[in-house]
């Protein structure tokens, strides 16, 4: 049992170093009753070129009673300065006290079990974002909880006069094994407007920006799905490959696009999907559960027995 108040800090430093095979960390608590408390879960990563601490970080709120649990995508955590990445952790940690978002409530007290990390389930995808969390993966946007497709939320891109793109870096860097990009995307209005999604894969040796683009003309009102085949992306300059894809983006200047004022877009079950016998190119697909998979390859980091 963990109490909140006489200790502060948990850690963990014999944790496995590579948890990129995984992609979420999963775990149950318990406690008597929600007493209000935050703490923060902080995954290290350290960078020596940097100057500070370099780690994943994400709060947690004690706002429930009896046994909880908890399913955490990586893309859930917030980058801290500069951490190598989920290929490279060097410790795992609690913490009550300390740190901005903490909230320290005496007799707070918790029971952790069965801590462990879960791999993805090929079937299920892989997901870019479905918004369940903060959108701290995805510059461009905010996480919108009242138009949404799947889930509790979805992301919002306003204003693309101002905000002319949106990316994220928190994309699997190997996508040899991945058929198509699928999402769903909600329109304020059919306008006509232009946007292009650009995968980086950018070959240092070049002096231009080298990608992958599609171009998208948003004719719709109102939620509609998206598939985009691999090959119906159009290689731009001299691309690495599928094997090393660096960031995605989808923007609305450049390229001879023009944002319109009256745009407004919203993001949602953004993942990459493999072809199945059934559906060969996964049209019309339903959309899977957010924030969920059912894998069952895991890594046991905490063990015990929920009573």
């Amino acid at each position: 049992m963990w109490d909140l108040t006489k200790i502060t800090a948990l850690k963990n430093l014999s944790v496995p170093r590579d948890w990129s095979p995984f992609g979420r960390l999963d775990f149950w608590y318990y406690t008597v009753e929600p007493t209000g408390a935050a703490f923060l879960l902080i995954v290290f990563s350290e960078n020596g070129a940097s100057t500070g601490p370099d780690y994943y970080w994400l709060p947690l709120k004690v706002d429930w009673s009896g046994w909880k649990r908890f399913e955490l995508p990586y893309r859930a955590f917030r980058p801290n300065r500069e951490p190598l990445g989920w290929d490279r952790v060097s410790g795992l940690a609690l913490y009550s006290s300390g740190y901005r978002d903490c909230v320290e409530v005496p007799g707070t007290k918790l029971t952790l079990d069965d801590m462990r990390l879960v791999a993805p389930n090929a079937e299920a995808g892989c997901v870019l974002g479905d918004f369940e969390f903060d959108t701290p993966a995805w510059q461009g946007l905010t996480r919108d909880t009242e138009t949404k497709h799947g889930g509790e939320g979805s992301g919002k891109w306003a204003d693309l006069q101002t905000t002319k793109l949106v990316r994220c870096t928190s994309v699997p860097h190997d996508w040899t094994g991945w058929d198509n990009l699928e999402l769903w995307v909600h329109s304020a209005t059919a306008n006509q407007q232009q946007v292009k999604v650009l995968l980086y894969s950018d070959d240092p040796g070049t002096e231009k920006t080298d990608c992958y683009g599609f171009l998208l003309r948003v004719d719709w009102q109102g939620w509609k799905f998206l598939t985009v085949r691999k090959e119906q992306f159009s290689p731009n300059h001299s691309l690495v490959g599928w094997r090393k894809i660096d960031c995605l983006t989808i923007g609305a200047d450049g390229w001879g696009l023009k944002a319109l004022p009256d745009t407004c877009l919203w993001l949602d079950e953004v993942r990459l999907v493999r072809k199945s016998p059934e559906h060969p190119a996964n049209e019309g697909r339903p959309a899977a559960t957010a924030g969920r998979t059912t894998g069952d390859r895991s890594r046991k980091l905490v063990a015990g027995e929920r009573k």
